[in-house]
């Protein structure tokens, strides 16, 4: 589950080894989003560095 402000959880649509995507909504203006976020809870450097790349493409 999801601790984001201003943002509501509806449903995984993405389970991997490092990474979970939801679909959910901003609730502000009712936009539907794609959140992307790591499972782990403490991330290396190395992940992290990773996870920063993939959001760059």
């Amino acid at each position: 589950m999801l601790n984001l402000p201003d943002y509501e959880e509806s449903s995984i649509i993405y389970s991997g080894h490092r990474t979970l995507v939801y679909q959910g909504l901003e609730q502000s203006n009712k936009s539907s989003v794609i959140i992307k976020v790591l499972r782990n809870p403490n991330p290396t450097f190395n992940e992290l560095v990773r996870f920063r790349n993939q959001y760059s493409a």
